[in-house]
């Protein structure tokens, strides 16, 4: 039955209707496998955008993203960002 859904879910998400929901989802599956805390995530012109409080994050960022290409490849559920990721950049999000 789990499986069932599983299978559903992913092919409501391939729908180009919901092309955002999809990234979203995507997204929660990035912060989850990079244990990303107070970390915001956007997708624009090719590139995953991460937004971070504070200088030390971003440090610590680029540290855990040479796994980044793996999770993408990895992931069914990012498979869209996976087709059309050029790069990622982060940036220092002002309070």
């Amino acid at each position: 039955m789990v499986h069932d859904i599983e299978n559903l879910l992913h092919t409501v998400y391939k729908l180009p209707q919901l092309e955002k929901l999809s990234n979203y989802k995507c997204f929660d599956h990035i912060i989850e496998c990079l244990n990303l805390k107070d970390t915001i995530l956007s997708f624009k012109h090719k590139k995953i955008i991460f937004w971070v409080s504070h200088p030390i994050q971003k440090i610590e960022l680029h540290r855990k993203l040479y796994e980044l290409n793996s999770i993408l490849n990895n992931s069914e559920t990012c498979k869209k960002i996976s087709n059309s990721f050029s790069d990622f950049e982060i940036q220092i999000k002002k309070q």
